[in-house]
């Protein structure tokens, strides 16, 4: 069935590719792996990875299992792409790992035995990689415990070991000395072993790439850098990033409505100037990752003008307040996300405003929003 509500994501490919040469710059030889979880932040998973694909991106992240299988069944195949699963998955999933040739995170021997035993059923070999846990108490095996995983590891010759690593918590603050002490932990726990070429180490996100790139492994986990945002306000401007995405939509009704009338849910915009004021409805709404705390704080951008968002965000729907010196009606675009007329709406921006930041913005796009490739 063809999507029939005017309302689009454009992936800028060119942004893409520039943003992937500016951190390999910054990077010099580190490899890159490319962080698509969560839908490519928001910016569609299949599309993206093949978009990265065709710049020379060959090893991918993402969150789950789910993930990879859709990006195998997408056509990222095992023989042209690497696919790391850096979330936790339950031993019933290892044959589905094992078969599909994902690289499964681990963080207990009791996973790697699972995947012994699936490897074994197969004849396939298993692979994965050991996160260690060195600050950030999320998920990770404590550094301590490296030694019983590579222990256990040499009762499974079917589990084959490609890297090992870690994560920052605190990289976007350039002056907070915990990255330090986490990259010096890290390490040490290595330190004892002699581990094999093919084991690549890495541990640098976005931000830690900007402002520690003297911390230098075998690879980097670029995220939010490659769809052109930094994680925070902290991180120094040091790369040229182009944001990828935009959101647009257009006009699907024009209303005038008097003085004293009212608009949306429980009135909550009311017209309290002695003139008729127009309002313009688009095809946008909470259910879309628009948030509700949208109302008289967001704006959106038609012919470079900027529109603020009025009255209570439906599920489908929102008002915005039309220009009166503007001649606009039905089909008119709108730009949500993104650059009209020399003017621009950044999910940073919107993050600032609506007092979360651009991951949330992005990752919000539900997929019910179809993505387009643009070069």
């Amino acid at each position: 069935m063809p999507f029939s509500r005017p309302i689009w994501v454009e992936i800028s490919k060119g942004a893409l590719a520039g943003n992937v040469t500016e951190i390999k710059n910054r990077a010099g030889n580190q490899d890159i792996i490319a962080v698509v979880k969560a839908n490519a932040y928001g910016h569609g998973l299949v599309g993206t990875c093949k978009a990265l694909r065709e710049i020379g991106i060959r090893e991918f992240a993402v969150a789950s299992v789910g993930e990879g299988l859709e990006l195998r069944h997408g056509g990222i195949g095992q023989r042209s792409s690497k696919i790391l699963v850096l979330g936790y998955s339950l031993p019933t999933h290892a044959e589905e790992v094992v078969r599909s040739g994902l690289c499964q995170t681990v963080i207990s021997s009791h996973e790697i035995r699972a995947l012994a035993v699936a490897s074994e059923k197969l004849g396939k070999p298993a692979r994965i990689q050991i996160k260690i846990d060195t600050g950030m108490h999320r998920l990770g095996a404590p550094a301590g415990d490296f030694n019983r995983l590579m222990d256990a590891l040499k009762h499974y010759p079917t589990v084959k070991l490609d890297g090992v690593y870690t994560h920052f918590s605190s990289a976007d603050e350039p002056d907070n000395p915990i990255t330090k002490i986490q990259f010096d932990t890290f390490k040490k726990a290595l330190k004892p072993y002699k581990l094999d070429a093919r084991v690549t180490l890495h541990a640098s996100n976005s931000s830690a790439l900007v402002n520690f790139p003297r911390f230098k492994l075998d690879k980097i986990r670029p995220g939010i850098a490659l769809y052109g945002e930094y994680a925070s306000p902290m991180v120094p401007r040091r790369l040229s990033l182009t944001p990828a995405l935009s959101l647009k939509s257009r006009l699907v009704e024009v209303k005038t409505i008097g003085s004293d009338h009212g608009a949306g849910y429980n009135r909550r915009f009311v017209n309290e100037t002695s003139d008729p004021c127009r309002l313009g409805i688009i095809p946008v709404g909470y259910a879309d990752g628009f948030m509700t705390a949208s109302s008289g704080r967001r704006e959106v951008l038609i012919r470079g003008h900027r529109c603020r968002v009025v009255g209570a965000v439906s599920m489908d729907f929102v008002h915005v307040l039309l220009p009166d010196d503007l001649s606009i009606g039905v089909g008119e675009p709108v730009t949500l996300i993104g650059t009209d007329n020399g003017e621009t709406i950044t999910a940073t921006e919107l993050g600032e405003v609506l007092g979360t930041h651009a991951y949330e913005i992005l990752c919000l796009i539900p997929t019910r929003i179809p993505r387009k490739y643009v070069d």
